[in-house]
């Protein structure tokens, strides 16, 4: 094999190592574009997960707060009995104190 001949090879060889550098970094650029891709589009899915848990977490605690009920909400029901159960008692207390004053002598001023 003669000196050109070698040096033709050494370059065709140096070529294709170029070649494949080249390949091998547009392949790994274009996994780490679509790496980060995909890693934004489940940080924007998380990050929309958690924004709907503390809204959640918000509403109920209003809802614990103020007392409100929901209409559809199933637990509502028993929040409606549990505030006719409070009033009956209520009523039950204010009932036996006037039953209790009507029982007190009257108290004149002498």
């Amino acid at each position: 094999i003669s000196e050109r001949e070698f040096e033709e090879l050494k370059r065709e060889i140096i070529n294709i190592q170029e070649e494949i550098t080249e390949r091998l970094r547009k392949a790994t650029k274009s996994r780490n574009n679509s790496f980060k891709q995909q890693l934004k589009i489940i940080t924007e899915e998380e990050d929309e997960m958690e924004q709907q848990n503390l809204e959640n977490l918000i509403e109920e605690n209003n809802q614990e707060k103020y007392n409100i009920f929901d209409p559809e909400d199933n637990n509502s029901v028993e929040g409606e009995e549990n505030r006719e159960q409070e009033e009956l008692e209520d009523y039950n207390i204010l009932s036996e104190g006037e039953e209790n004053r009507e029982h007190e002598e009257p108290e004149y001023n002498t």
